[in-house]
């Protein structure tokens, strides 16, 4: 498996550290993660990579990264095919969709 930070740099990420994992905050639509990453850069988020469209293996997401001011990584993300809840939970596929 690829080490996770030779990844992230590949993808022109610079990331001075990694912790192991990556938490996430999905947004409804592409505006909603503009938003969300613009209260995460206000609040002393350091960004990692502004959100933008990307192919995930065949699918199309939105997202971007920034760091924490305690230097944990987040995803905030946007992606079409998922189903969210209102409170933006993802929900399970529909049977017709397993």
């Amino acid at each position: 498996m690829k080490d996770c930070v030779q990844y992230l740099r590949e993808c022109g990420i610079d990331c001075p550290i990694y912790c192991g994992f990556t938490l996430a905050i999905n947004g409804a639509t592409e505006e909603e993660v503009n938003e969300l990453f613009a209260m995460a850069e206000e609040a002393g988020g350091t960004v990692w990579q502004k959100p933008q469209w990307k192919d995930w293996g065949g699918m199309d997401g939105y997202s971007g990264y920034f760091l924490d001011p305690d230097g944990y990584p987040w995803e905030v993300a946007y992606a079409p095919f998922l189903r969210l809840a209102e409170d933006n939970r993802l929900l399970p596929k529909r049977k017709a969709e397993v």
